[in-house]
């Protein structure tokens, strides 16, 4: 049996359809992620150079908290419950 997640060195599979997405975004919203990850690392770098928002939830600090222009700190179920109460209001 296989985990359902890609192990370290392997190929991630649609990066490039990740990517070009990317290019097209205009905002980020990075939740629960350590962004040392890479390929996938470079997806809100490359929202930010293109002039987008990037978002970040995460309990702990991440490399690009310092270009982010909302980073929160908090556990991602807690600030997802939030948002999805908030939504529900309106």
């Amino acid at each position: 049996m296989r985990p359902a997640v890609v192990l370290f060195e392997e190929p991630v599979k649609l990066i490039d359809v990740a990517m070009e997405i990317a290019y097209r975004s205009d905002c980020c919203l990075v939740i629960g992620s350590s962004l040392t990850v890479y390929p996938a690392a470079f997806i809100p770098e490359i929202i930010k150079r293109q002039g987008g928002d990037l978002i970040i939830v995460n309990f702990d600090n991440t490399p690009l908290d310092n270009i982010a222009d909302i980073v929160i700190k908090d556990k991602a179920s807690t600030v997802l419950k939030k948002i999805i109460e908030n939504m529900e209001l309106k």
